[in-house]
């Protein structure tokens, strides 16, 4: 004993000893140990019942357990792994060797108590070491912060058995979006609740958010009972005894990112994420917000009112995805762009949109009529590639953009922006012109 104590404080541990299995434990329930070990000293009867008692107590029931022992047959390592033991080591042994064993039981230790019980996804102290790392790396990242709204009136109605049921829902929902359409080794972690984090490229952000709002609103319903389901929301009365409804619950991503400005600490993160929040939570729809603000500008600066378009009339958007006609306008008018989502073509058309933008997916027989749009040189964004190969041999000039779905609405609010400047020169040089026409007249 004397040689491990001396070992284990070369190595940086502090030990505390114990005579025998019930000493034991009680010293382990004083002091909260991060690693047992029990070693020849006890009997092999005296040791089992040692892993037995530390296993059925909850203050320790946690703590990984090390047996040293001379006995090393195979009976004797079935036994003491089938009681709780975490690991086995018959003496004598080499000390690298020990250490090395002792170091990845801590390891995985600590990888455990962080991990979220219900999810299995990793939890605050990892979290925190994630943002640490992507802040210090100093490459492009995006974290995106994911909050069910309406949520508490499900375990109110149902019990926390069923809240539970929609928490893990959302967390196979993340994940499922994370692998279609973030990168190979993006971070998802679980806060606490329904609150979850995502740790990504910028690039993949949009792709990821719109998938996590299309399979949430798909499934959230099935989480409510039939009759309540059906009405769209839960019935109850509130604290001044007056009747309510909770309507279904929806979901709020908070996006934040350092393309605009430099984030400097991991506190930065947090403190952000909740500003974007506060201002999701004024949507009364599922939505994510991106965080807009550049280095330098001020904590109240507006995030919207960006650009002097005001005297064109608004975009018109022609989609029949759900996510899209959900999200965009106010996305877009973060970035201060009017957007009007039309149920059809004809609809958009009508209405001698500044800008045109059309969802190709969306498109059935109404293709020529958004060709005859481009081939009159007016301004046109594109989402998808199913009008590519109608597009070749166009003139040069033509205003029009392409843009791959899953959209990145960000891209897109630059390009609509880019389209309105045109449309601005187009009617200022217009203008000259008939000015100059009406002096010639009075010559």
């Amino acid at each position: 004993m004397d040689f491990l104590r001396v070992s284990f404080a070369a190595a940086g541990y502090e030990v505390i000893t114990a005579q025998d299995g019930p000493s034991a434990l009680r010293v382990a329930m004083r002091e909260r140990p991060d690693l047992i070990i029990l070693n020849g000293v006890l009997s092999g009867t005296d040791r089992l019942e040692a892993v037995r008692e530390v296993r059925r107590n909850t203050l320790v029931s946690h703590v990984p357990i090390m047996i040293l022992s001379s006995r090393g047959v195979t009976q004797d390592i079935v036994a003491a792994l089938d009681a709780g033991a975490d690991d086995f080591i018959q003496t004598p042994f080499e000390p690298s060797e020990l250490m090395a064993r002792i170091k990845t039981q801590l390891r995985r230790s600590g990888q455990e108590r962080s991990l979220n019980p219900l999810t299995g996804l990793p939890g605050n102290i990892t979290i925190e070491a994630e943002f640490k790392r992507i802040v210090a790396s100093r490459q492009p990242f995006a974290v995106i912060y994911a909050d069910i709204d309406n949520f508490k009136s499900v375990n109110d109605a149902y019990g926390f058995l069923q809240g539970d049921e929609g928490i893990k829902l959302l967390a196979e929902i993340i994940l499922d979006s994370v692998h279609r359409f973030g990168n190979p080794y993006d971070f998802v972690g679980h806060v606490g609740g329904d609150d979850f984090v995502v740790c990504t490229t910028p690039d993949k952000a949009d792709g990821i958010c719109q998938h996590i709002i299309r399979r949430f609103s798909a499934q959230v319903p099935f989480l409510y009972h039939p009759l309540d389901r059906a009405r769209g929301f839960i019935p109850g009365v509130n604290r001044q005894g007056q009747e309510v409804r909770h309507t279904v619950a929806t979901i709020s991503l908070a996006v934040v990112t350092n393309e605009r400005r430099e984030i400097e600490s991991h506190w930065e993160i947090g403190e952000i994420t909740a500003e974007l929040k506060r201002a999701s939570k004024q949507i009364p729809h599922s939505i994510y917000i991106k965080d807009l603000r550049g280095t330098g500008e001020a904590q109240d600066a507006t995030l919207t009112d960006r650009h002097d378009f005001t005297s064109l009339p608004p975009a018109a958007f022609v989609t029949d995805d759900y996510v899209l006609r959900l999200v965009t306008p106010p996305v877009l008018k973060r970035h201060g762009l009017a957007v009007r989502v039309c149920d059809s073509l004809a609809d958009a058309v009508n209405l001698a949109p500044a800008v045109l933008i059309v969802d190709t997916e969306a498109l059935t027989a109404q293709r020529e009529v958004v060709l005859a749009w481009i081939r009159g040189g007016r301004p046109i964004i594109l989402l998808g590639d199913l009008l590519d190969d109608a597009l070749h041999g166009l003139p040069a000039g033509i205003p029009v953009v392409r843009l791959a779905k899953p959209v990145n609405l960000s891209e897109c609010a630059q390009h609509l922006a880019c389209l309105y400047r045109l449309v601005l020169a187009r009617t200022k040089a217009a203008n000259l012109k008939a000015a100059a026409v009406g002096a010639e007249g009075h010559m």
